[in-house]
């Protein structure tokens, strides 16, 4: 994942007020402002969802991916086999 999506949606209630603000203290007519905030936003919407993909289109179609998990006890290290192995090992030197 490239932009986390915590980071994009924590940002994104304040980019509203801030083009409209933007927008309200420019001098001048109203449209020619408009045009590019619309246009910024008409790149900026599908970059972030292309930049997001790689983590939207596991969570919309359900996949999960399957991670393999050691089962350690609190103080090993190693997996168990492993472990009896390297036991074994140092028992020997």
């Amino acid at each position: 994942m490239l932009v986390p999506a915590d980071l994009v949606l924590s940002i994104a209630p304040f980019l509203a007020p801030y083009l409209v603000v933007a927008v309200l203290v420019a001098d001048g007519p109203l449209r020619p402002r408009l045009a590019p905030a619309l246009r910024t936003l008409a790149l900026a919407v599908p970059g972030v969802l292309l930049l997001n993909a790689a983590w939207l289109l596991p969570s919309v179609t359900g996949y999960r991916a399957q991670y393999e998990t050691l089962q350690l006890s609190p103080g090993q290290l190693l997996p168990p086999r492993q472990q009896a192995e390297e036991d074994a090992a140092d028992a020997v030197r």
